[in-house]
């Protein structure tokens, strides 16, 4: 997720990509392919003069820590999604960067989908009344992408959880964007892969008005897609995002002429740091969704395939 990052910096006028701190040999590679700086520690990133943005997309348990360090030292704060994985040190987090003055985003760039933000603009005017919400993410993982990156991904101490805090994450942000605070956040988990972090979920979230939004999310299913069901006064409304390969050079070609939602994102964190304003996605944003992800693991019923499919 780094490289995505860093061209997407790259391609902002107004954005200038200074360095990299990270594992030695991983961090000196991105540097030579970005043609950067590497620092030797995260305390020399942070003396940087040129340095006014951090941008944190390592192990989810170290989100808050990293961007508390960077508040500390005048540094607005990007972060990617979870803001962190407990909420203790989430608060600190926008304690932090609200006492020094500077502006935090947590990535969820499903908000900046442009279909998403017609839909919110049309609930906000009234125009359109949704009563129940069916969401269906399989986003199939081998095995080996657990294994990968020193098998972080698999420890549930860092990285929080599986599929349901590192991909349904997205869409329980756009469901507390679109219907505000839920009433109750429950659900079940199976390990297919009898690891450590769940890879399926099964939730269901309670809105104000009888909203209902239902989650059916997994990487262990063979398939690439993702799915909103809304039934809504003016009818149903589908959204579907099929990855197969020519949906695939599809995305990529849009993603060289067009901007991307996370494009959209950084650039939105930019304009809100010139402008002193609020960025879309704040840190206390990502609290509520951390807060609600960690009520549905609190709740959840656990399974265990024995056979590990």
């Amino acid at each position: 997720i780094a490289y995505y990052h860093a061209r997407i910096i790259k391609r902002n006028k107004n954005l200038n990509l200074i360095g990299v701190y990270g594992k030695e040999k991983r961090a000196k590679l991105f540097a030579i392919i970005n043609r950067i700086k590497t620092y030797t520690n995260y305390e020399e990133l942070l003396k940087d003069p040129r340095v006014s943005i951090v941008d944190i997309t390592t192990v989810n348990n170290k989100h808050a820590e990293y961007g508390i360090k960077a508040a500390q030292n005048k540094k607005h704060v990007i972060v990617e999604k979870p803001i962190s994985t407990n909420v203790n040190s989430a608060k600190r987090l926008v304690k932090e960067c609200e006492k020094n003055k500077v502006k935090l985003t947590v990535i969820s760039q499903k908000r900046f989908e442009k279909n998403i933000q017609r839909i919110k603009r049309e609930i906000e005017n009234k125009k359109l009344e949704v009563k129940n919400i069916l969401i269906e993410i399989n986003w199939y993982r081998p095995l080996k992408y657990y294994e990968s990156s020193e098998g972080w991904r698999k420890n549930k101490e860092k990285a929080g959880g599986g599929v349901l805090i590192m991909h349904a994450v997205h869409y329980i942000d756009l469901l507390l964007w679109l219907f505000g605070k839920p009433q109750s956040a429950t659900g079940r988990i199976e390990h297919r892969y009898n690891l450590e972090v769940e890879d399926t979920a099964k939730c269901e979230i309670k809105f104000n008005k009888g909203i209902t939004a239902k989650i059916y999310a997994t990487t262990s299913r063979k398939g690439d897609y993702d799915r909103i069901i809304m039934n809504t006064n003016k009818g149903k409304i589908i959204i579907e995002n099929k990855n197969n390969k020519i949906q695939k050079i599809i995305r990529i070609i849009k993603t060289i002429l067009t901007k991307t939602s996370l494009e959209r994102q950084i650039e939105n964190f930019a304009e809100s740091i010139k402008n002193n304003k609020e960025p879309l996605i704040t840190g206390k944003d990502g609290i509520r969704v951390l807060e609600t992800i960690l009520n549905i693991y609190k709740s959840a019923k656990i399974y265990k395939n024995e056979n590990g499919k």
